[in-house]
């Protein structure tokens, strides 16, 4: 893993202990808890310190958890557990990509780019595009468990494995949904997670 991250091919995302609370946490314990896992990635893996956050599913988002990512050297941040219309309205306006200000900073020097997951959750039903049917379809321990993804069963989903005669047309689809997906957004690139 050294070796991965000496080369630039592994990253560590946030570099926290855990992935802190928000809603009711004082901000010197998540503060703490970014240090303690900070100087553990210094000593172990220097060379792989994190530049992006991750808040996927904290009970809460807090702009003092934009402000600590910011101090420890973050230039950017994923957020997901946003309520619905919110996230309508910002999927409608396409800034789904913003700058998180802190409310008494007025020339910008607290700004973290930050992206919101446009749809329900970061689960694989949710995260390839708008269609949790066919983001399911892509979730690949699905065709050796089948029922890995919530809310479907295996006749409604047709999962099948991609093979060298089906490899175009599965293609086509997931394309189709990151194309949906990137729509959403004003920026050239998208963010697409894998997996549960």
């Amino acid at each position: 893993m050294r070796r991965l991250a000496r080369e630039g091919r592994f990253e560590f995302v946030q570099g926290g202990w855990v992935m802190t609370d928000e809603a009711n946490t004082h901000y010197f314990a998540m503060f703490n808890e970014m240090l303690d896992g900070h100087d553990w990635l210094k000593k172990y893996f220097p060379e792989a310190l994190p530049t992006s956050g991750w808040a996927i599913d904290p009970f809460g988002l807090s702009p003092m958890m934009a402000y600590v990512n910011k101090l420890f050297g973050l230039t950017g941040m994923h957020i997901q557990r946003v309520h619905y219309t919110v996230k309508n309205h910002l999927a409608n306006t396409r800034n789904l990509d913003f700058r998180w200000r802190q409310s008494w900073d007025t020339e910008g020097i607290t700004d973290i780019h930050t992206h919101l997951g446009p749809f329900v959750s970061y689960g694989q039903q949710h995260s390839c595009g708008p269609d949790p049917k066919v983001c399911c379809a892509f979730n690949f321990i699905s065709i050796r468990s089948p029922g890995m993804c919530s809310g479907f069963t295996d006749k409604t989903l047709n999962i099948v494995a991609t093979t060298v005669d089906n490899v175009e047309k599965r293609s086509l689809l997931i394309l189709d949904q990151w194309r949906k997906k990137a729509a959403l957004h004003s920026t050239n690139a998208v963010f697409v997670e894998l997996g549960n």
